[in-house]
Formats: C-alpha cells, sequence, structure tokens
C-alpha cells in the first residue's frame, strides 16, 4: 500500500559529521549506521512495471476459470469455446500485480464475436 511520504537522498550534516548518498548504497537493512533503512520504501527508478493476471470465469452447470497467457508487452488472446448453452454469464477477471501501490492500473480489452 502506498501512502504521502517523504523520501530525501543525498542528505549531508556537516556539523554532526553526517552524511547519507542512499542511492548509491546496495545493501538494504533494517538497522545500523552506514546501510538504508527500508522500512515502509521499496528501491526503484520512479517506474513500478505492471503485469496483469487476465482470466474469465463461464458459470454454468460446470464453472471454468481460463487464464490468459500474456507476453512480455502484457497483451494476448483468449478464444473461449462453448459460451452459448447452459453458460449463466462469462466474468472477465484483470488484477493488476505491481507490488506496495494502490495506484489504479490502465488496460484495455476488446471482445470480439467468432462467426
Amino acid at each position: 500500500m502506498n501512502q504521502v511520504g517523504l523520501c530525501v537522498d543525498d542528505i549531508a550534516i556537516p556539523e554532526l559529521g553526517y552524511s547519507d548518498d542512499a542511492d548509491t548504497s546496495t545493501e538494504l537493512s533494517t538497522g545500523g549506521d552506514e546501510q538504508w533503512i527500508a522500512e515502509g520504501f521499496i528501491r526503484t527508478n520512479n517506474i513500478l512495471p505492471q503485469r496483469f493476471l487476465v482470466q474469465i470465469i463461464v458459470l454454468g452447470p460446470d464453472v471454468r476459470v481460463q487464464r490468459m497467457e500474456l507476453d512480455e508487452a502484457q497483451t494476448g488472446r483468449l478464444v473461449i469455446e462453448d459460451l452459448g448453452e447452459g453458460v449463466q454469464r462469462a466474468v472477465l477477471v484483470v488484477s493488476g500485480l505491481a507490488p506496495v501501490t494502490t495506484e489504479l492500473a490502465s488496460y484495455e480489452y476488446s471482445i470480439e464475436l467468432a462467426h
């Protein structure tokens, strides 16, 4: 979950003999003088990649769940067979998988009927 906050980098207080350049540190820690303390933060280059899980749930005499395979660009195509008799409805479920964020994920989908 993301919250409003502040993260400071490249800080120095010469009067106290303190300086920290957290973005060049390679170690993460929950304590210590020379390591970045990651409590509640993740290190990022301001881009949090979004991946998706796309599934369709077909409700009828039997409940079926089909997962759409996505490529590196997070695009895919799913052909659903036998949506005629006995099917009450189909539910498309799109889940954003980016960690530690509550930001809305944008995506597009289209539905084509086979003839």
